[in-house]
């Protein structure tokens, strides 16, 4: 009975046993390698049976799941549940599949953030209050023809939101390219899909936004007081961070999301984490500066002045390239 027991041990935790002895690590370094061989080649075997899941959730998902492959049409309505960022990064497929479209809001979709995220929208991925603030920004684009509040009882003709039931890495990658395995388009995602006239209503300003959420806590925004105007685009309780680090920084107050876009489109620059305001820079190709998320890098700026920030130095040696 011992002897069962015994053998059903794990490798490297037998290897630690003796790896604790003093005496056995130094008589014989050999034994030290072969011992950690045997947890090296543990941890690669629990490493590949963990990576071998995600190939069956695809093939499950190939087998079983939703997928609305289509050629290019004229005409085709779409249906989305949010959040703001989400149904942005959704335009260059809506694009792809239809020359004109109705796009369907799901108003109170219940939040997927994971917990301990506190989003301005609550528990709801798409309040009734900001698809009212979306929809000028949407009209805006010649290929929108209709936004509206979607009921239950609408047919539409693709469901943007089946993304969510797929095996992909959402915390990885790009939000916009999620869409394209179950739609089967591919788009060039380097030219704008958002377009709208300059005006001067933040000329020469660095414009910032950063949410609470997807913070590279290395970066320190404050180097940025040098330079004489800077705006912020976001909600209240954002804008009272930044003071602590930025005293003398302008609050952009806006009706819509229209306004919004309007402002960063007017920038000289524009900072951003991954949130929705920089889902608006993204789709314009303003010049633009993107605090990456180290444990959810699913933005990636591609196209036009832009650059993903990681590392302080680089934060301040790009700003300031770009500014001088």
């Amino acid at each position: 009975m011992n002897q069962a027991r015994s053998s059903s041990k794990k490798p490297f935790a037998v290897a630690s046993i003796f790896w604790n002895n003093k005496n056995m690590r130094n008589q014989n370094t050999n034994l030290k390698n072969y011992f950690l061989s045997l947890k090296s080649k543990y941890s690669a075997k629990k490493s590949r049976a963990k990576f071998s899941k995600f190939s069956e959730r695809a093939r499950q998902y190939n087998d079983n799941g939703k997928f609305q492959f289509a050629r290019f049409c004229e005409f085709a309505s779409f249906k989305h549940s949010g959040h703001t960022g989400d149904v942005i990064y959704s335009l260059p497929t809506m694009k792809a599949l239809a020359a004109k479209t109705a796009l369907y809001l799901n108003a109170g979709a219940k939040s997927t953030m994971p917990p301990g995220f506190n989003h301005p929208y609550g528990d709801d991925q798409l309040p009734e209050k900001v698809i009212e603030m979306l929809r000028p920004l949407l009209l805006s684009q010649d290929y929108i023809n209709k936004v509206e509040k979607f009921t239950h009882d609408k047919a539409v003709d693709f469901d943007l939101d089946i993304f969510r039931d797929t095996p992909q890495n959402l915390r990885a990658g790009s939000i916009s390219q999620w869409y394209f395995p179950v739609f089967g388009i591919s788009c060039d995602l380097s030219v704008p899909w958002i377009t709208l006239e300059k005006t001067r209503m933040a000329e020469e300003y660095i414009i910032i936004s950063r949410s609470s959420r997807y913070n590279n806590e290395s970066l320190d925004y404050s180097f940025l007081s040098r330079y004489p105007k800077l705006g912020f685009v976001g909600i209240e309780s954002e804008y009272n961070q930044i003071k602590r680090s930025i005293a003398k920084i302008e609050y952009f107050r806006v009706e819509n999301f229209l306004e919004l876009a309007l402002i960063i489109n007017s920038s000289g620059l524009f900072i951003g984490n991954q949130s929705f305001p920089y889902s608006i820079a993204e789709s314009m190709k303003v010049p633009r500066l993107l605090e990456q998320c180290l444990y959810a890098p699913n933005v990636i700026p591609m196209g036009g002045y832009s650059h993903p920030i990681v590392f302080q130095k680089q934060f301040e040696f790009v700003v300031n390239s770009f500014m001088n």
